[in-house]
Protein backbone atom coordinates (compact mmCIF):
# COMPACT_ATOMS: atom_id res chain seq x y z
CA UNK A 1 0.00 0.00 0.00
CA UNK A 2 1.55 3.42 -0.93
CA UNK A 3 1.83 6.29 1.82
CA UNK A 4 -0.99 8.19 0.14
CA UNK A 5 -3.38 5.72 0.56
CA UNK A 6 -2.65 4.96 4.01
CA UNK A 7 -3.14 8.71 4.95
CA UNK A 8 -6.21 8.80 3.45
CA UNK A 9 -7.75 5.67 5.16
CA UNK A 10 -6.12 6.75 8.81
CA UNK A 11 -7.34 9.98 8.08
CA UNK A 12 -11.69 8.68 7.01
CA UNK A 13 -11.10 5.97 9.75
CA UNK A 14 -10.48 8.79 12.63
CA UNK A 15 -12.43 11.31 11.23
CA UNK A 16 -15.71 11.12 9.28
CA UNK A 17 -16.32 7.32 9.63
CA UNK A 18 -15.91 7.77 13.74
CA UNK A 19 -18.09 10.52 13.60
CA UNK A 20 -20.63 8.26 11.92
CA UNK A 21 -20.24 5.86 14.19
CA UNK A 22 -20.76 7.69 17.09
CA UNK A 23 -24.01 9.09 16.40
CA UNK A 24 -25.02 5.36 15.34
CA UNK A 25 -24.07 4.16 18.48
CA UNK A 26 -25.62 7.04 20.22
CA UNK A 27 -22.47 7.91 22.21
CA UNK A 28 -22.65 11.69 20.84
CA UNK A 29 -26.29 12.51 20.86
CA UNK A 30 -26.12 16.13 20.38
CA UNK A 31 -23.39 19.21 19.36
CA UNK A 32 -20.43 18.21 21.02
CA UNK A 33 -16.75 19.69 20.25
CA UNK A 34 -15.47 15.96 21.76
CA UNK A 35 -17.58 14.55 18.80
CA UNK A 36 -16.39 10.82 17.70
CA UNK A 37 -13.79 11.70 16.30
CA UNK A 38 -12.18 13.73 18.50
CA UNK A 39 -12.36 11.08 20.86
CA UNK A 40 -11.05 8.22 19.23
CA UNK A 41 -8.24 10.29 17.64
CA UNK A 42 -7.14 11.16 21.50
CA UNK A 43 -7.82 7.35 23.54
CA UNK A 44 -5.92 5.80 19.82
CA UNK A 45 -3.16 8.07 19.32
CA UNK A 46 -2.57 9.14 23.48
CA UNK A 47 -2.22 5.49 24.16
CA UNK A 48 -0.16 4.86 21.31
CA UNK A 49 2.20 7.72 22.54
CA UNK A 50 2.40 6.50 26.10
CA UNK A 51 0.59 2.84 26.34
CA UNK A 52 0.32 3.89 30.36
CA UNK A 53 -1.13 7.21 29.74
CA UNK A 54 -2.75 9.00 32.45
CA UNK A 55 -6.70 10.98 31.84
CA UNK A 56 -4.26 14.23 32.15
CA UNK A 57 -1.59 12.93 29.42
CA UNK A 58 -4.84 11.80 26.91
CA UNK A 59 -6.08 15.40 27.94
CA UNK A 60 -3.08 16.70 26.72
CA UNK A 61 -3.45 15.12 23.69
CA UNK A 62 -7.00 16.32 22.84
CA UNK A 63 -5.30 19.69 23.09
CA UNK A 64 -3.05 19.00 19.90
CA UNK A 65 -6.13 18.11 18.15
CA UNK A 66 -7.22 21.54 18.78
CA UNK A 67 -9.74 20.72 21.41
CA UNK A 68 -9.64 21.34 25.00
CA UNK A 69 -11.07 18.81 27.36
CA UNK A 70 -10.84 18.45 31.38
CA UNK A 71 -9.57 14.63 32.59
CA UNK A 72 -12.90 14.42 34.65
CA UNK A 73 -14.09 15.29 31.44
CA UNK A 74 -12.83 12.37 29.68
CA UNK A 75 -13.74 10.27 32.83
CA UNK A 76 -17.10 10.76 32.71
CA UNK A 77 -17.67 9.60 28.44
CA UNK A 78 -16.06 6.01 29.68
CA UNK A 79 -19.21 3.85 29.81
CA UNK A 80 -20.72 0.94 28.00
CA UNK A 81 -22.12 3.33 25.01
CA UNK A 82 -18.15 4.22 24.39
CA UNK A 83 -17.06 0.84 24.54
CA UNK A 84 -19.62 0.26 21.95
CA UNK A 85 -18.48 2.82 19.43
CA UNK A 86 -14.99 1.97 19.84
CA UNK A 87 -16.02 -2.00 19.49
CA UNK A 88 -17.36 -0.77 16.29
CA UNK A 89 -15.12 1.55 15.30
CA UNK A 90 -12.26 -1.32 15.69
CA UNK A 91 -14.56 -3.68 13.49
CA UNK A 92 -14.46 -1.11 11.28
CA UNK A 93 -10.30 -0.74 11.66
CA UNK A 94 -9.75 -4.51 10.85
CA UNK A 95 -12.50 -4.71 7.82
CA UNK A 96 -9.46 -2.32 5.74
CA UNK A 97 -7.60 -4.64 4.17
CA UNK A 98 -3.65 -2.94 4.32
CA UNK A 99 -1.11 -5.26 2.85
CA UNK A 100 2.62 -4.58 1.67
CA UNK A 101 4.14 -6.17 -1.45
CA UNK A 102 4.76 -9.29 -1.31
CA UNK A 103 8.25 -10.50 -0.33
CA UNK A 104 10.34 -11.89 -2.71
CA UNK A 105 11.43 -15.34 -1.60
CA UNK A 106 12.14 -18.55 -2.62
CA UNK A 107 10.25 -20.79 -0.17
CA UNK A 108 7.16 -18.32 0.53
CA UNK A 109 7.06 -17.41 -2.86
CA UNK A 110 6.03 -21.00 -3.77
CA UNK A 111 2.37 -20.57 -1.97
CA UNK A 112 0.00 -18.04 -2.92
CA UNK A 113 0.43 -16.60 0.70
CA UNK A 114 1.59 -17.73 4.01
CA UNK A 115 -1.27 -17.46 6.26
CA UNK A 116 -0.47 -18.29 10.46
CA UNK A 117 -3.56 -18.34 12.44
CA UNK A 118 -3.49 -17.74 16.16
CA UNK A 119 -5.41 -16.42 19.32
CA UNK A 120 -4.49 -14.59 22.30
CA UNK A 121 -6.52 -14.14 25.57
CA UNK A 122 -6.78 -10.35 27.42
CA UNK A 123 -7.72 -11.20 31.03
CA UNK A 124 -10.92 -8.41 32.11
CA UNK A 125 -12.31 -7.45 35.84
CA UNK A 126 -14.96 -9.78 36.75
CA UNK A 127 -17.61 -7.41 36.35
CA UNK A 128 -17.37 -7.41 32.80
CA UNK A 129 -18.07 -11.24 32.76
CA UNK A 130 -22.01 -10.54 31.28
CA UNK A 131 -20.03 -8.49 28.07
CA UNK A 132 -16.90 -11.12 27.79
CA UNK A 133 -17.21 -14.63 29.19
CA UNK A 134 -13.79 -15.96 30.57
CA UNK A 135 -13.44 -19.87 31.50
CA UNK A 136 -14.60 -19.03 35.15
CA UNK A 137 -12.53 -22.10 36.82
CA UNK A 138 -9.13 -22.13 38.27
CA UNK A 139 -7.25 -22.10 34.52
CA UNK A 140 -8.81 -18.98 33.64
CA UNK A 141 -10.11 -15.73 34.35
CA UNK A 142 -13.48 -14.65 35.37
CA UNK A 143 -14.04 -12.60 32.33
CA UNK A 144 -11.72 -12.49 29.62
CA UNK A 145 -11.79 -11.17 25.76
CA UNK A 146 -10.09 -13.47 23.37
CA UNK A 147 -8.46 -11.90 19.80
CA UNK A 148 -8.51 -14.08 16.81
CA UNK A 149 -5.54 -13.15 14.29
CA UNK A 150 -4.49 -14.51 11.26
CA UNK A 151 -1.19 -13.28 9.28
CA UNK A 152 0.01 -13.27 5.65
CA UNK A 153 3.47 -13.71 6.59
CA UNK A 154 4.47 -12.58 2.92
CA UNK A 155 2.49 -9.83 2.59
CA UNK A 156 2.25 -9.21 6.45
CA UNK A 157 -1.54 -8.08 5.65
CA UNK A 158 -3.71 -8.67 9.12
CA UNK A 159 -7.02 -10.56 9.52
CA UNK A 160 -8.45 -9.48 12.88
CA UNK A 161 -7.65 -9.09 15.86
CA UNK A 162 -11.89 -10.69 15.39
CA UNK A 163 -13.19 -10.47 19.03
CA UNK A 164 -14.26 -13.45 20.72
CA UNK A 165 -15.53 -14.31 24.62
CA UNK A 166 -12.50 -16.06 26.26
CA UNK A 167 -13.87 -19.50 26.87
CA UNK A 168 -14.78 -19.96 23.23
CA UNK A 169 -12.62 -22.86 21.60
CA UNK A 170 -10.23 -21.45 19.01
CA UNK A 171 -12.27 -24.21 16.45
CA UNK A 172 -14.82 -21.43 16.30
CA UNK A 173 -12.76 -18.65 15.48
CA UNK A 174 -13.94 -16.81 12.11
CA UNK A 175 -10.54 -17.63 10.42
CA UNK A 176 -11.00 -21.18 11.01
CA UNK A 177 -12.74 -21.61 7.79
CA UNK A 178 -12.02 -18.37 6.31
CA UNK A 179 -11.42 -18.46 2.20
CA UNK A 180 -7.95 -18.67 1.43
CA UNK A 181 -6.75 -18.12 -2.17
CA UNK A 182 -5.93 -21.50 -3.80
CA UNK A 183 -2.69 -22.31 -3.56
CA UNK A 184 -2.24 -20.89 -0.39
CA UNK A 185 -0.21 -22.54 2.95
CA UNK A 186 -2.33 -22.11 6.15
CA UNK A 187 -0.28 -22.88 9.49
CA UNK A 188 -1.92 -23.30 12.36
CA UNK A 189 -1.50 -25.05 16.08
CA UNK A 190 -3.57 -27.31 17.47
CA UNK A 191 -6.43 -25.19 18.92
CA UNK A 192 -7.43 -25.05 15.41
CA UNK A 193 -6.59 -28.82 14.48
CA UNK A 194 -10.28 -29.67 13.11
CA UNK A 195 -10.16 -32.79 10.24
CA UNK A 196 -13.14 -31.50 8.40
CA UNK A 197 -11.64 -28.38 8.36
CA UNK A 198 -8.19 -29.83 7.13
CA UNK A 199 -10.54 -31.67 4.30
CA UNK A 200 -12.13 -28.80 2.97
CA UNK A 201 -9.34 -26.74 2.19
CA UNK A 202 -7.53 -30.06 1.23
CA UNK A 203 -10.28 -30.21 -1.86
CA UNK A 204 -10.11 -26.56 -2.22
CA UNK A 205 -6.69 -26.63 -3.12
CA UNK A 206 -5.40 -24.56 -0.32
CA UNK A 207 -2.63 -26.39 1.62
CA UNK A 208 -1.75 -26.80 5.09
CA UNK A 209 0.54 -27.15 7.88
CA UNK A 210 -0.30 -28.61 11.09
CA UNK A 211 0.54 -29.92 14.31
CA UNK A 212 -1.56 -33.65 15.54
CA UNK A 213 -2.99 -34.62 18.48
CA UNK A 214 -0.78 -37.77 20.22
CA UNK A 215 -3.35 -39.91 19.82
CA UNK A 216 -4.08 -39.12 16.22
CA UNK A 217 -5.30 -42.49 14.25
CA UNK A 218 -3.35 -42.86 10.89
CA UNK A 219 -3.95 -45.37 7.80
CA UNK A 220 -1.48 -46.63 5.36
CA UNK A 221 -2.63 -47.25 1.62
CA UNK A 222 -3.44 -50.71 2.01
CA UNK A 223 -6.32 -49.59 5.25
CA UNK A 224 -4.19 -50.59 7.84
CA UNK A 225 -4.82 -48.41 11.10
CA UNK A 226 -2.28 -47.57 13.41
CA UNK A 227 -1.81 -44.60 16.37
CA UNK A 228 0.94 -41.95 15.42
CA UNK A 229 2.96 -43.48 18.86
CA UNK A 230 3.19 -47.04 16.98
CA UNK A 231 4.35 -45.20 13.86
CA UNK A 232 7.11 -43.72 15.83
CA UNK A 233 8.16 -46.38 18.34
CA UNK A 234 9.36 -48.56 15.51
CA UNK A 235 11.28 -46.19 13.80
CA UNK A 236 15.12 -46.63 13.72
CA UNK A 237 15.63 -43.19 11.98
CA UNK A 238 15.65 -39.54 13.74
CA UNK A 239 13.32 -38.85 10.83
CA UNK A 240 10.53 -39.62 9.04
CA UNK A 241 7.99 -38.17 6.21
CA UNK A 242 5.48 -40.84 4.96
CA UNK A 243 2.18 -40.59 3.11
CA UNK A 244 -0.99 -41.71 5.32
CA UNK A 245 -4.13 -41.00 6.01
CA UNK A 246 -5.31 -39.24 9.08
CA UNK A 247 -8.24 -39.17 10.94
CA UNK A 248 -11.15 -42.08 11.21
CA UNK A 249 -13.99 -40.59 9.90
CA UNK A 250 -12.71 -37.86 7.60
CA UNK A 251 -9.46 -39.74 6.33
CA UNK A 252 -7.50 -36.69 5.04
CA UNK A 253 -4.29 -37.58 3.20
CA UNK A 254 -1.42 -36.46 4.46
CA UNK A 255 2.14 -36.25 4.74
CA UNK A 256 3.19 -37.55 8.15
CA UNK A 257 6.78 -35.12 9.17
CA UNK A 258 8.63 -36.20 12.12
CA UNK A 259 11.85 -35.40 13.41
CA UNK A 260 13.32 -36.56 17.49
CA UNK A 261 14.19 -33.41 19.64
CA UNK A 262 17.65 -33.26 21.39
CA UNK A 263 17.26 -34.63 24.69
CA UNK A 264 17.68 -31.41 26.06
CA UNK A 265 14.52 -30.07 24.61
CA UNK A 266 12.61 -33.52 25.69
CA UNK A 267 13.42 -33.04 29.31
CA UNK A 268 12.81 -29.63 29.10
CA UNK A 269 9.11 -30.20 27.72
CA UNK A 270 8.81 -32.96 30.32
CA UNK A 271 9.61 -30.76 33.02
CA UNK A 272 6.75 -28.37 31.86
CA UNK A 273 4.17 -31.58 31.25
CA UNK A 274 5.07 -32.53 34.55
CA UNK A 275 4.00 -29.31 36.15
CA UNK A 276 0.50 -29.52 34.05
CA UNK A 277 -0.22 -32.72 35.50
CA UNK A 278 1.07 -31.91 39.03
CA UNK A 279 -1.82 -28.60 38.68
CA UNK A 280 -4.57 -30.86 37.42
CA UNK A 281 -4.13 -33.44 39.68
CA UNK A 282 -3.78 -36.08 36.90
CA UNK A 283 -0.95 -38.68 36.16
CA UNK A 284 1.61 -38.31 33.14
CA UNK A 285 0.81 -41.05 30.73
CA UNK A 286 3.53 -43.25 28.96
CA UNK A 287 2.41 -41.49 25.28
CA UNK A 288 2.96 -38.36 26.47
CA UNK A 289 6.09 -38.71 27.87
CA UNK A 290 7.18 -40.28 24.63
CA UNK A 291 5.80 -38.33 22.43
CA UNK A 292 7.44 -35.16 24.24
CA UNK A 293 10.42 -36.47 22.37
CA UNK A 294 9.22 -35.60 18.33
CA UNK A 295 8.13 -32.84 16.22
CA UNK A 296 5.19 -33.99 14.81
CA UNK A 297 3.53 -32.67 11.67
CA UNK A 298 0.68 -33.18 9.06
CA UNK A 299 0.66 -31.25 5.33
CA UNK A 300 -0.91 -32.04 2.35
CA UNK A 301 1.91 -30.37 0.44
CA UNK A 302 3.81 -32.61 -1.98
CA UNK A 303 7.16 -33.55 -0.89
CA UNK A 304 8.68 -31.98 -4.10
CA UNK A 305 7.36 -28.71 -3.45
CA UNK A 306 8.47 -28.51 0.51
CA UNK A 307 10.92 -31.30 1.72
CA UNK A 308 10.92 -32.25 5.48
CA UNK A 309 12.83 -29.85 6.36
CA UNK A 310 11.44 -26.61 5.15
CA UNK A 311 8.34 -27.32 6.73
CA UNK A 312 10.03 -27.92 10.21
CA UNK A 313 11.48 -24.48 9.54
CA UNK A 314 7.80 -23.04 8.34
CA UNK A 315 6.47 -24.55 11.75
CA UNK A 316 9.28 -22.54 13.30
CA UNK A 317 8.13 -18.98 11.75
CA UNK A 318 4.82 -19.71 13.07
CA UNK A 319 6.30 -17.93 15.98
CA UNK A 320 6.04 -14.74 14.27
CA UNK A 321 2.62 -14.35 15.46
CA UNK A 322 3.28 -15.21 18.54
CA UNK A 323 5.76 -12.34 18.65
CA UNK A 324 3.25 -10.08 17.30
CA UNK A 325 0.84 -10.49 20.35
CA UNK A 326 4.36 -9.99 22.70
CA UNK A 327 5.07 -6.65 21.09
CA UNK A 328 1.18 -5.78 21.31
CA UNK A 329 1.04 -6.73 25.39
CA UNK A 330 4.68 -6.15 25.99
CA UNK A 331 5.24 -2.61 23.92
CA UNK A 332 1.54 -1.63 23.54
CA UNK A 333 0.60 -2.85 27.54
CA UNK A 334 -2.70 -4.03 25.48
CA UNK A 335 -3.29 -6.30 28.93
CA UNK A 336 -2.64 -3.30 31.65
CA UNK A 337 -4.46 -0.59 32.60
CA UNK A 338 -4.13 1.87 35.41
CA UNK A 339 -7.74 2.07 35.76
CA UNK A 340 -10.19 0.06 37.77
CA UNK A 341 -13.35 1.36 36.15
CA UNK A 342 -14.61 -1.64 34.12
CA UNK A 343 -16.02 0.27 30.88
CA UNK A 344 -12.40 2.51 30.67
CA UNK A 345 -10.30 -1.15 31.14
CA UNK A 346 -12.68 -2.23 27.86
CA UNK A 347 -12.78 1.24 26.18
CA UNK A 348 -8.83 1.16 26.55
CA UNK A 349 -8.26 -2.00 24.85
CA UNK A 350 -10.37 -1.50 22.04
CA UNK A 351 -8.62 1.77 21.59
CA UNK A 352 -5.48 0.44 22.08
CA UNK A 353 -6.33 -2.70 19.82
CA UNK A 354 -7.10 -0.06 16.59
CA UNK A 355 -3.90 2.22 17.68
CA UNK A 356 -2.13 -1.42 17.13
CA UNK A 357 -3.60 -2.23 13.90
CA UNK A 358 -2.62 1.11 12.42
CA UNK A 359 0.83 0.77 13.96
CA UNK A 360 0.90 -2.61 12.29
CA UNK A 361 -0.46 -0.54 8.77
CA UNK A 362 2.08 1.51 9.44
CA UNK A 363 4.99 -0.95 9.70
CA UNK A 364 3.94 -2.37 6.53
CA UNK A 365 3.90 0.48 4.55
CA UNK A 366 7.60 1.95 5.75
CA UNK A 367 9.53 -0.77 7.00
CA UNK A 368 8.38 -4.78 6.07
CA UNK A 369 10.49 -4.58 2.43
CA UNK A 370 13.61 -5.08 5.26
CA UNK A 371 14.30 -8.60 5.51
CA UNK A 372 15.98 -8.41 9.29
CA UNK A 373 13.42 -6.36 10.16
CA UNK A 374 12.56 -5.87 13.85
CA UNK A 375 9.23 -4.80 14.42
CA UNK A 376 9.69 -3.70 18.47
CA UNK A 377 12.42 -1.28 17.51
CA UNK A 378 9.73 -0.36 14.48
CA UNK A 379 7.43 0.23 17.21
CA UNK A 380 9.47 2.20 19.66
CA UNK A 381 10.84 4.24 17.22
CA UNK A 382 7.62 4.86 15.74
CA UNK A 383 6.06 5.59 19.39
CA UNK A 384 7.73 9.50 19.72
CA UNK A 385 5.83 10.45 16.33
CA UNK A 386 1.81 9.52 17.71
CA UNK A 387 1.49 13.50 18.68
CA UNK A 388 2.91 14.62 15.41
CA UNK A 389 0.64 12.39 13.32
CA UNK A 390 -2.60 13.38 15.57
CA UNK A 391 -2.08 16.95 15.49
CA UNK A 392 -2.13 16.88 11.42
CA UNK A 393 -4.57 13.95 10.95
CA UNK A 394 -6.70 16.94 9.00
CA UNK A 395 -4.10 17.51 7.01
CA UNK A 396 -3.49 14.81 3.73
CA UNK A 397 -0.55 16.10 2.57
CA UNK A 398 1.20 16.61 6.38
CA UNK A 399 0.04 12.93 7.33
CA UNK A 400 2.23 11.87 4.23
CA UNK A 401 4.93 14.38 5.13
CA UNK A 402 5.03 12.45 8.21
CA UNK A 403 4.60 8.70 6.88
CA UNK A 404 7.67 9.19 4.33
CA UNK A 405 9.79 10.61 7.38
CA UNK A 406 9.12 7.22 8.89
CA UNK A 407 9.67 5.59 5.40
CA UNK A 408 13.11 6.84 6.09
CA UNK A 409 13.97 6.40 9.63
CA UNK A 410 12.36 3.08 10.28
CA UNK A 411 14.30 1.14 7.60
CA UNK A 412 17.96 2.97 9.44
CA UNK A 413 18.02 1.35 12.57
CA UNK A 414 15.26 -1.32 12.94
CA UNK A 415 17.66 -3.98 12.15
CA UNK A 416 17.27 -7.38 14.33
CA UNK A 417 20.15 -8.23 16.64
CA UNK A 418 22.70 -10.82 15.33
CA UNK A 419 22.44 -13.76 17.76
CA UNK A 420 24.13 -17.47 17.91
CA UNK A 421 20.46 -19.10 16.66
CA UNK A 422 19.42 -17.98 13.44
CA UNK A 423 16.53 -15.37 13.22
CA UNK A 424 13.21 -16.38 11.47
CA UNK A 425 13.98 -15.06 8.33
CA UNK A 426 17.53 -16.43 8.25
CA UNK A 427 16.35 -19.64 8.24
CA UNK A 428 14.31 -19.19 5.07
CA UNK A 429 17.60 -18.05 3.28
CA UNK A 430 18.92 -20.36 0.64
CA UNK A 431 21.32 -23.02 2.01
CA UNK A 432 20.38 -22.07 5.96
CA UNK A 433 18.27 -25.40 6.82
CA UNK A 434 21.75 -27.45 5.30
Amino acid sequence: MSIPELATIMQSLLGPRAIELALKTRFVQRASKVDGGVFARTLVFGWMSKPDASLQDLAQTAAATGVTVTPQGLDERFGPVAAEFLQALLEETVSHAVRAQPMVHPLLGRFAGVFVQDSTIIPLPDSLEGVWMGCGNASGPTAALKLHVQLDLTTGALKGPHLAPGREHDRHSPAQKAALPKGALRIADLGFYDLRTLADYDAQGVYFLTRVLNNALVYDEKGGRMELEQLLVHCAADEIDVPLRLGCTVRVPVRIVARRVPPEVREQRLRRLRDIARKKQQPMSRRTKFMAGWNIYATNVPSEMLSANEGHALMRIRWQIELLFKLWKSEGHLDESRSRNQWRVLCEIYAKLIGLVIQHWILLTCCWRIPDRSLTKAARTLRPFAASIVSRLHSLPEICNILQLLDRILPAGCHLNRRAQLNSYQLLLPGALA
